[in-house]
């Protein structure tokens, strides 16, 4: 091969090399982009629910008959079943596109745990062989029943206080945890409310 020849390869290997150096960085770009978009859809679709759930909690303690009570307590569980499906929808994508983020330490069931706790609150059931009766099974919620649900409200205004700080301008907010520990945190959250339901209900 002529001095020319080489000279016009070694120009097409780096021309190639930069092409392709070119097409990997665009590919990072690009999912850090699609990382960056659902991260902050999924932060808003907790946000809003949690918003929405506080409404109806706060419903719940200024009921002041049974009957007022078990309308927010549904008013409550579908707000619970959309939390449980963005929770569902949110650990599914992020376990597929994100692995290294929930590798390790994170629950990739712990939506399981808000469904276990509508079914139980709804329809009873048994957990830990303990046999747990449903809120309305007697005709009335007792106060540690209702003390379940005020676990539920505080630590949950506590989640959607921690969520945001005001942006530079004082404006709007940003957030300021992950969606991953928002899952997380949910997921203890329902985990604590299992674990005293189970408490009251084995005295």
């Amino acid at each position: 091969m002529t001095g020319k020849g080489k000279i016009r390869l070694y120009i097409a290997a780096a021309i190639a090399f930069v092409c392709l150096a070119g097409w990997i960085a665009l590919l990072y770009v690009q999912k850090a982009q699609e990382e960056k978009g659902w991260e902050h859809e999924f932060l808003t679709r907790y946000h809003a629910a949690l918003n929405d759930m506080a409404s109806d909690l706060e419903h719940f303690e200024e009921a002041e008959t049974f009957e007022g009570q078990l309308s927010c307590l549904e008013a409550i569980t579908n707000d619970l079943v959309q939390l449980k499906a963005h929770m569902e929808m949110h650990i599914n994508l992020a376990g597929i596109s994100m692995p290294e983020k929930t590798a390790s330490g994170v629950d990739m069931a712990g939506w399981r745990e808000a469904e276990s706790v509508i079914g139980l609150v709804n329809r009873g059931g048994t957990v830990d062989s303990c046999q747990i009766a449903s809120f309305q099974a007697d005709g009335a919620i007792s106060e540690e029943e209702a003390a379940v649900i005020q676990l539920l409200k505080a630590e949950t205004d506590r989640l959607y206080g921690d969520m945001t700080v005001p942006d530079e301008n004082g404006m709007n907010y940003k957030y300021v945890l992950s969606s991953i520990e928002v899952y997380q945190r949910l997921t203890a959250i329902f985990q604590d409310m299992k674990a005293q339901l189970i408490r009251i209900n084995r005295k």
